[in-house]
């Protein structure tokens, strides 16, 4: 048996929700000895404190937190969690193939320096695309807001966006050597907001969204793509 004397960081202890938060002092501390196979991966190969260790509900054991706004280039790889609203202050983010980003209730990531999503097609076990989606069943990201004035190169392939207000946000953007292609958009409020922005994307899927295409003062080439079951503007 273990113990700890520091605060636990449920997600919600005032209304009964002892869901561990992924900052949890908590996770991966349970006794050794226990069995932890319940949990889905990642799960640090140690089972978690509190009521859902070993269980399907058992919080991961994230390779990042994301909690605070970028001081420097920032690659991220693995499992990685938004727990805050994230700005990369005019910094690179690179996220790599496989990646999942998933993200607390109402969190957001901003960017405004360069941007690299770059997956791969699904052919491999783990598959290498990149996902943007809320955290838990009951989480809605944000969404992940891309500001041109700052400048930055973007290259986003093989992401999907999911479980989100609005998965993905573009202001000013002008489309020269930017590339968006074989995107996903599923299950959103809004799949694609674009605000005063000329861009083109190719070979792309809006599914199962709210509304999947919001173009506002703008200008959008959309080609070898699928609108689908969406309940307005596609």
């Amino acid at each position: 048996t273990t113990n700890i004397f520091d605060d636990p960081l449920f997600v919600n202890d005032s209304e009964d929700d002892f869901h561990l938060k992924s900052n949890s002092p908590c996770i991966d501390r349970g006794d050794p000895t226990d069995e932890f196979e319940n949990e889905p991966e990642p799960n640090g190969g140690r089972i978690n404190m509190g009521a859902y260790g070993n269980t399907p509900e058992a919080t991961l054991s994230f390779d990042v937190i994301a909690q605070q706004d970028f001081a420097a280039d920032t690659t991220w790889e693995g499992y990685v969690n938004v727990i805050n609203n994230i700005s990369t202050n005019g910094y690179s983010l690179t996220v790599e193939p496989g990646t999942k980003v998933l993200f607390d209730d109402g969190k957001s990531l901003s960017i405004s320096g360069d941007f690299t999503s770059d997956g791969q097609p699904n052919i491999q076990d783990p598959p290498d695309s990149i996902e943007f989606s809320g955290y838990r069943k009951t989480d809605i990201m944000g969404g992940v807001f891309i500001d041109g004035d700052g400048g930055g190169l973007n290259t986003v392939r093989y992401s999907s966006f999911s479980r989100s207000d609005i998965g993905f946000y573009l202001r000013s953007v002008i489309y020269q050597e930017d590339v968006f292609e074989h995107l996903l958009f599923k299950n959103n409020d809004t799949g694609l907001y674009l605000s005063d922005s000329d861009m083109e994307i190719t070979s792309s899927t809006f599914q199962n969204n709210e509304t999947g295409i919001i173009s506002d003062y703008s200008n959008l080439v959309l080609s070898e793509s699928v609108l689908s079951s969406n309940d307005k503007q596609g």
